[in-house]
């Protein structure tokens, strides 16, 4: 009994390598098709320049200007950390960005981190284009608008 196979089945059947040979009375080199993807070497996609520290999950933004340190220094780091355990924060509820390093207006900072608090330390609302400005009297801070 001869049994014919559809093609799809012996498609099927062969999935992995096929080998096709020429009838031809030359005889040419056999061609090997597979659906098997060739694993092509991915170059690694540029590291994406983080503009600030922490996780900023309840949209915290501090803002400081340390020119020593990439985003904020050991010191200030362990006193930010134990003032945001004062309230109840984590490194994971806010994001630092180091304005030292920055060259972003707060606009740009406000769609990228989408802050509902802002904490200003050592930066000035001219340095971040705010249109206000905050000044001293008595001992005392005023914001003009």
């Amino acid at each position: 009994m001869k049994v014919q196979l559809p093609e799809v089945v012996i498609a099927g059947l062969y999935k992995d390598a096929l080998v096709i040979t020429q009838t031809d009375p030359e005889p040419k080199a056999s061609q090997q098709f597979t659906n098997k993807k060739i694993k092509q070497e991915e170059s690694p996609a540029p590291p994406i320049k983080k503009l600030f520290f922490g996780s900023n999950k309840k949209n915290v933004a501090i803002l400081i200007k340390d020119s020593s340190a990439v985003h904020i220094n050991d010191e200030w780091l362990t006193t930010l950390s134990k003032l945001l355990n004062a309230c109840k924060l984590t490194l994971e509820d806010v994001a630092i960005v180091n304005f030292a390093h920055q060259s972003e207006m707060f606009s740009a900072l406000k769609e990228t981190l989408k802050p509902k608090i802002a904490l200003l330390f050592d930066v000035t609302t001219q340095d971040v284009q705010l249109p206000f400005r905050i000044t001293r009297c008595n001992g005392m801070q005023i914001a003009f608008l």
